[in-house]
């Protein structure tokens, strides 16, 4: 594996996050798996890219989740994309509406985000079709199928969120690593998947803390969860570090740009959250 130079990370990475404690991500060359034992495992989907530190001009390939799902289905085809992050359409794209009003069934839901709002207020869940072609004059800009079976821990809804840093070298090359340890968010409710109630079904950085003062707090805490799917930690780990190999291999062409660079090395760190089916 490849290790990031120390003097290459800014002061404030140096103390949350430690050079031996991240691992290298390259867009993965294997199929992926397939079968009766494939599908028992816990399935990871990329919700979102949040940054924390830094500021590289063409990572809104990465963090705006209508340019991410754009890039995924050039490079690796619809269906492959949609293994990647929930099935999207954008809705400032014709075309994609008109996709979504043809495969739209009577079961669908969906989850219509704001990137302008944050966290819940920019979240809404819904099965009324009207209201999804509509949501753009609201600020939606992208309706998501919305995922069922999801993970849960103690009937809790659990999304993953890990630490992927981007450096740039002096000759415009990108190069993304992933920190080892990723923390788990909860909803603040039990889970249903029918219910109507967004406390179940959005997963928070902040929660109920009697309540998750039991819960694992860490994916390497998450081995009997994933156990019941098949999995372990480690392989949960694993199909993350798989699936942002191929989010970043979708957009590096648009990362580490000579424009934005120019002949200094510099980093990103982003929050990037999983869903797992």
């Amino acid at each position: 594996m490849g290790s990031l130079p120390a003097r290459r990370l800014p002061v404030v990475m140096r103390t949350i996050i430690t050079v031996a404690c991240m691992v290298r991500t390259s867009a993965s060359r294997s199929p992926p798996a397939r079968g009766a034992a494939a599908t028992r495992r816990a399935s990871p989907k990329v919700l979102g890219a949040t940054t924390r530190v830094g500021n590289l001009l063409g990572m809104n390939a990465i963090g705006n989740k209508g340019k991410l799902w754009t890039s995924l289905r050039r490079a690796y085809g619809r269906e492959r994309a949609a293994e990647l992050m929930p099935l999207t359409y954008n809705l400032t794209d014709p075309a994609d509406v008109a996709l979504l009003k043809a495969e739209h069934a009577p079961t669908s839901r969906y989850v219509c985000k704001n990137a302008l709002k944050s966290q819940r207020e920019g979240i809404r869940v819904t099965d009324n079709l009207t209201f999804v072609l509509n949501a753009r004059k609201e600020g939606y800009g992208i309706a998501q199928v919305y995922a069922r079976d999801v993970l849960t821990v103690e009937r809790r809804k659990v999304n993953v969120r890990a630490w992927l840093v981007v450096a740039c070298d002096g000759r415009h090359r990108p190069t993304a690593y992933l920190y080892k340890d990723a923390k788990c968010l909860y909803a603040t409710a039990d889970y249903d998947e029918d219910a109507d109630d967004d406390a179940a079904r959005v997963t928070a950085t902040m929660h109920n803390k009697h309540k998750s003062a039991n819960l694992p707090q860490t994916v390497a805490d998450l081995g009997p969860a994933v156990a019941d799917r098949g999995g372990s930690p480690e392989t949960l780990f694993a199909s993350m570090r798989r699936a942002l190999g191929d989010v970043f291999g979708a957009a590096r062409s648009k990362i580490c740009r000579a424009e934005a660079v120019g002949s200094q090395a510099r980093t990103m760190i982003f929050g990037v959250d999983f869903l797992f089916t």
